[in-house]
């Protein structure tokens, strides 16, 4: 990826994009790459929804 991919438009959209569909589009590159089980990648995604919940709380536990 070179700079010029990397714009502030583009990195707005990313922001206001929610985290577990980006890690949802991850995963099905690697599933589609590697040839995970869908077991584990199903593990993984609720993994990462339990960190996202954790790191929505810890912001909210910040900013007060």
């Amino acid at each position: 990826m070179t700079t010029e991919n990397i714009t502030s438009p583009r990195l707005g959209k990313l922001s206001d994009m929610n985290p577990i569909m980006i890690y949802d589009g991850i995963m099905e590159m690697i599933f589609q790459e590697e040839g995970k089980s869908s077991e584990r990648v199903v593990k993984q995604r609720s993994m990462f929804v339990m960190l996202s919940e954790i790191c929505k709380k810890v912001g909210k536990l910040l900013k007060k």
